[in-house]
């Protein structure tokens, strides 16, 4: 489990809310969680803005008023709350789906398949980089364009301009998310490699406790085999006690019964 992720049990446990709260504010957009096939998830970064929406409601109850989530969505963004989640979910949200991915496939099918789940996601953001180039390149040639439109008369020149200064606008904006692409290329790259490290010393990890397991193993199968011939022994040497004392008792019984014939013999 990716570090920072708190169960919705734990989440409601450790804020002092309830957990149908929790998932009535993630329907409502207010907070964000991560889905798993295990149950609901969510990230230490979305504790400040629960303890905000807690806080809020109880103000509001307190002071006697009624607050919708309207009302509280518009506090939220106020004080940048929702903002922050917005301007940085593009990066940490994907890191977060790529952990939690890696991890479930680690477990399901081995680092082969999770290695490639990783390979995946990086090009996929190379394809989305190349498609945001491609982009720029059109801008470009359709600026080009209105460059050579802007020859015409004053009042063409004049829509022309605006048209231009909307280009450049949609420009800057296309530049802009190639370069976040591109850092989000570099952070995944960097999360690949930090993950096949942290994978690489689990293998070692689990080997070395694979070894130890082994030879716990032999130890108990030894000592095993040891109590079954010490019980192989009592149990042969019980049967020989049996035998003697049966011995024992048979010549015990054959001579009450010669005592008895001389007795009856002799008339003693």
């Amino acid at each position: 489990m990716e570090k920072g992720l708190k169960s919705i049990a734990e989440t409601a446990r450790e804020l002092n809310v309830t957990t149908a709260q929790l998932r009535y504010w993630d329907k409502q957009e207010l907070i964000t969680s991560i889905k798993e096939s295990s149950g609901r998830y969510f990230h230490e970064s979305e504790f400040e803005k629960i303890i905000r929406i807690r806080d809020l409601f109880e103000e509001a109850r307190k002071a006697g008023i009624k607050r919708t989530y309207d009302d509280i969505r518009r506090e939220l963004m106020a004080e940048n709350m929702l903002m922050e989640k917005e301007e940085n979910e593009t990066l940490t949200q994907q890191e977060k789906v790529l952990s939690v991915a890696f991890e479930r496939v680690l477990n399901e099918q081995g680092f082969d398949q999770a290695f490639q789940l990783i390979a995946g996601e990086l090009n996929k953001i190379v394809t989305t980089n190349q498609q945001l180039q491609s982009e720029v390149n059109e801008l470009k040639k359709s600026m080009n364009q209105m460059t050579l439109r802007l020859d015409a008369p004053k009042e063409e020149e004049k829509q022309l301009r605006a048209e231009l200064d909307q280009t450049n606008q949609t420009l800057k904006e296309v530049a802009a998310a190639l370069e976040a692409r591109e850092k989000e290329e570099a952070s995944g790259k960097k999360t690949y490699e930090e993950e096949t490290k942290k994978a690489q010393e689990a293998l070692e990890t689990y080997k070395k406790e694979q070894e130890e397991m082994k030879k716990k193993l032999e130890e108990m199968t030894k000592k095993e085999e040891e109590r079954e011939a010490r019980l192989k022994e009592e149990e042969n040497q019980r049967q020989q006690a049996e035998e003697a004392l049966k011995k024992a008792q048979e010549e015990q019984e054959e001579k009450q019964a010669k005592k008895g014939f001389f007795a009856k013999l002799f008339g003693g």
